[in-house]
């Protein structure tokens, strides 16, 4: 089933409420839709009024696949969404259709390696669980 913007926002929400982490506002009005999802941006909740362009991170989420990934820190829009596009491209014909999490543990370590190029980082994945510790 095809993730709504409303699904994806609270999945957004949840990955970024992991223990530890600061409280992160999704700055709605900067959410940006693409043909695999959307691109959303978070900001620090004490910020969210006028964030530091600093602050602001961006979340994609793959409707697809409903994986979550985000930048760690600032990293310009264009390098990383396009880059993003190009590795579902690589990876399928028709990726928008067949984004499937990569199996196996080494094809799964090889997309993680080709993310954090972008400056991407998973926070979530519906990867089967035999992938899950590939992170």
């Amino acid at each position: 089933m095809v993730l709504t913007l409303d699904e994806a926002e609270r999945m957004v929400r949840h990955a970024l409420a992991a223990p530890g982490s600061p409280d992160a506002t999704i700055l709605r009005e900067r959410t940006s839709e693409r043909p695999f999802g959307w691109v959303l941006a978070a900001a620090p909740a004490s910020n969210a009024r006028a964030p530091d362009p600093a602050d602001v991170r961006l979340v994609i989420v793959n409707k697809y696949s409903r994986e979550i990934l985000a930048t760690s820190s600032r990293w310009p829009f264009e390098m990383v969404v396009d880059g993003y596009e190009r590795l579902l491209k690589d990876r399928a014909r028709d990726w928008c259709l067949t984004m499937a999490p990569w199996s196996g543990l080494s094809r799964h370590r090889q997309y993680t390696r080709l993310l954090e190029t972008l400056g991407l980082t998973i926070l979530a994945s519906s990867a089967p669980s035999s992938d899950v510790g590939a992170r």
